[in-house]
């Protein structure tokens, strides 16, 4: 028999430095853009100045935030700079599992999307492919979802899209052959 075990003490333990979330201006003059940037799972052919222009002009960026592995090594060296430089609230974990900052980013957009009905765009900064559920739930939401992280994302949502695509097209040839005959 599996044995369970309560790991809601430990769990709280493995952040190893979570800022205080900024407040929220009162007046919104404009969009308000959620930044999440996986530290983990992002390139250096990743320009935060970039990133932080693109999603300027979506709009005044009113969450910053960065997730890191504190066990990575880039992480002190690059990270650490560009959360001092640019603003950003930190969220650092002990690297007890390799998507631990990816989790963290989704359960806090679901909660801020849940939370703060005046977010109008997620912008998710990373080269993984595992986001699609999260911005598939912010999508639910009537939250606007972008992805930010060079190439590699670009082919895995290609990837997506042609599967899709395939699905949709033996979903057509399945109503015109019949059901029965499959």
């Amino acid at each position: 028999m599996e044995e369970m075990i309560d790991l809601t003490n430990l769990a709280h333990k493995a952040y190893v430095f979570f800022d205080k979330p900024n407040s929220m201006p009162n007046e919104k003059e404009q969009p308000w853009v959620a930044l999440f940037i996986d530290g983990d799972g992002l390139g250096r052919d990743v320009s935060i100045k970039k990133v932080l222009a693109q999603a300027e002009e979506l709009g005044d960026v009113v969450v910053r935030r960065v997730y890191a592995n504190y066990t990575t090594p880039s992480f002190v060296t690059r990270w650490m700079e560009i959360y001092k430089k640019y603003l950003f609230e930190r969220r650092i974990f002990h690297g007890v599992h390799k998507n631990i900052a990816d989790m963290g980013i989704c359960c806090d957009a679901v909660e801020l999307a849940l939370n703060e009905p005046r977010l109008d765009y997620f912008i998710i900064v990373s080269h993984d492919g595992g986001f699609f559920p999260l911005m598939a739930k912010l999508d639910e939401l009537k939250k606007k979802v972008y992805w930010i992280g060079g190439k590699e994302p670009l082919k895995k949502a290609e990837r997506l899209q042609e599967e899709l695509d395939n699905k949709e097209k033996r979903l057509k040839l399945s109503r015109k052959v019949g059901s029965d005959d499959f």
